[in-house]
């Protein structure tokens, strides 16, 4: 049975240079309060966030294994300086973990390498861990764990996700350190951190976005299609796709420009268009019988449907206007080691051409991927095809549609799949609370509105009625505040009642030239 219900519960925090916990629009950067590490209170470990700076910490950097501690290397030392790193003399793991620590990453010296099963059960979920999937497609990252055969140890494929493999010593991998909490406190305000629930179902293969927001999941496995509320509330079900062979459709879904949605009815080798109720439009056949694995949409009503390794477009009535092949269909090789070229994802731009993402899958000693763009012209035909760099969601300055979907307040719905069943992972962003107590004093996070812009204001009490501007963070997507009040011929914001160690303050803020705010003037008031 199709259920929508909360089975886990994770929270991350943005950890700062420095060390303390800092709020979740915190860009990554080399200051003091810059975004640095990430900290999970699901496991209590804080995790280093790869750069593309060029610096130690840069994620292009790849490291030999190499332990010289007896104890700790399972009976083979690895290999000593044996990648490719910013320091040419230092490029293994041992001497990585030795200069983070000496250059004191957010505020600490004990970072290591992770274990096996910490390394691969992590996931490493975007928005709190990135650049850990703009490595190299081929390359894992290493964990502290010896595999049974010692001259290997275990690491992740590929991108950090949950999947172990191994790799002999002598390799080149990424590393992304990890350390215990010990000490670390996260601030009690909600804003730094997304509060994480797993929405089990059966066999979800698609989701998507309404235009009216609520949630629309192709549940395969009842052949059916399933409109719920953000809530997880059942709005309707529609679509009995009768089944068959043994495929379980339906198995793709995307929106067009009018509101209409498209279903890959994989199992009877058509598409059908339904309007949001769940009525019935219209029936297209599908000349290739294979999955749909993505879709795209023209601005005269046709639409461009990506299936393995071939892409067709369709005029509005259903009939092919051009399709393009790109490699071979997959057959069964007579031999373990093989190389095969397929389609995955698709993107149609305002003037009418197309990008399609092609992947090279190469099946040797171990799997290995590569990506190239794809541009066809509007009637088809190849432009060139390039290099690409190394995820399923770009290739080079091409930004593909996401495969999850967020809505406008920043609520996100991920695919996760296990082994056993898939999960709909809700990423919500949790609202501050308004203080919490620092070292230096109690400090306030203010919404306030300036226009049609949205801050969260960090004030900082300074004693004898005094306040203090820490920050200013754009909240995106936008959270209104009613209680505050903004002059636009002044630039002045006021804050009616601010509750600070017991008192209450009227405050008003002055925006700057340079879009920062300044405490304008502020007087006590009673509660």
């Amino acid at each position: 049975l199709l259920s929508y219900a909360s089975t886990s519960f994770a929270e991350y925090s943005r950890v700062s240079n420095t060390g303390n916990a800092i709020p979740a629009s915190t860009a990554l950067g080399t200051n003091a309060d810059d975004w640095a590490c990430t900290y999970d209170s699901s496991t209590q470990l804080i995790w280093e966030i790869k750069t593309t700076d060029g610096g130690l910490r840069d994620i292009k950097w790849n490291y030999s294994w190499f332990n010289a501690d007896p104890a700790l290397n399972g009976g083979f030392a690895g290999l000593a300086n044996g990648g490719n790193c910013l320091d040419g003399n230092r490029c293994d793991t041992e001497s990585y973990v030795r200069q983070v620590n000496a250059q004191g990453l957010c505020g600490a010296n004990d970072w290591r390498l992770p274990t096996g099963d910490e390394l691969v059960a992590q996931g490493f979920r975007e928005p709190f861990f990135i650049n850990a999937k703009n490595q190299d497609i081929t390359k894992g990252f290493w964990s502290a764990t010896t595999d049974y055969n010692p001259e290997r140890a275990i690491l992740s494929l590929p991108f950090g996700n949950a999947y172990a493999g191994t790799g002999h010593k002598g390799d080149q991998h990424g590393v992304l350190l990890v350390k215990n909490r010990q000490g670390f406190k996260p601030i009690d305000f909600k804003e730094t951190q997304y509060r994480i629930e797993n929405l089990t179902f059966k066999t979800p293969s698609s989701i998507k976005l309404a235009p009216d927001e609520t949630l629309f999941v192709a549940d395969s496995f009842n052949q059916r299609i399933v409109n719920f509320s953000q809530d997880g509330a059942e709005i309707r079900s529609f679509g009995h796709f009768n089944f068959d062979a043994q495929q379980y459709p339906p198995a793709f879904m995307a929106f067009a420009p009018d509101g209409t949605l498209y279903v890959d009815d994989s199992g009877n080798k058509r598409i059908q268009r339904f309007k949001t109720d769940g009525s019935l439009l219209s029936t297209f056949n599908k000349p290739i019988d294979s999955p749909v694995l993505d879709m795209g949409f023209t601005e005269n009503g046709g639409f461009l449907v990506l299936s393995a390794n071939h892409a067709q477009q369709f005029k509005a009535d259903g009939s092919v206007s051009w399709a393009f092949k790109y490699g071979e269909p997959f057959t069964l090789p007579s031999s373990p080691y093989f190389f095969t070229r397929g389609l995955e994802r698709a993107m149609i731009t305002a003037d009418g051409t197309v990008y399609l993402l092609g992947v090279g899958t190469n099946v040797g000693t171990m799997v290995t991927r590569t990506f190239s763009l794809i541009h066809l012209k509007a009637d088809g035909t190849l432009m060139d095809e390039t290099p690409a760099c190394c995820a399923n969601n770009y290739a080079g300055n091409i930004i593909f549609p996401s495969l999850d979907v967020i809505t406008k307040a920043g609520v996100k719905f991920v695919l996760v799949k296990y082994v056993d069943h898939t999960d709909i992972q809700k990423l919500s962003p949790n609202i501050p609370e308004y203080t919490y107590v620092s070292n230096t004093g109690t400090v306030i996070f203010e919404n306030i509105t300036v226009g049609d812009e949205h801050y969260w204001v960090q004030l900082q009490d300074q004693g004898g009625y005094q306040f203090k501007v820490i920050k200013a963070y754009p909240i995106k997507p936008e959270v209104e505040n009613k209680t505050s009040v903004y002059d636009a011929v002044t630039g002045w914001v006021t804050l009616p009642k601010v509750a600070a160690e017991g008192l209450y303050y009227e405050v008003i803020l002055e925006r700057l030239p340079n879009g920062l705010f300044s405490v304008k003037s502020l007087k006590n008031i009673a509660s």
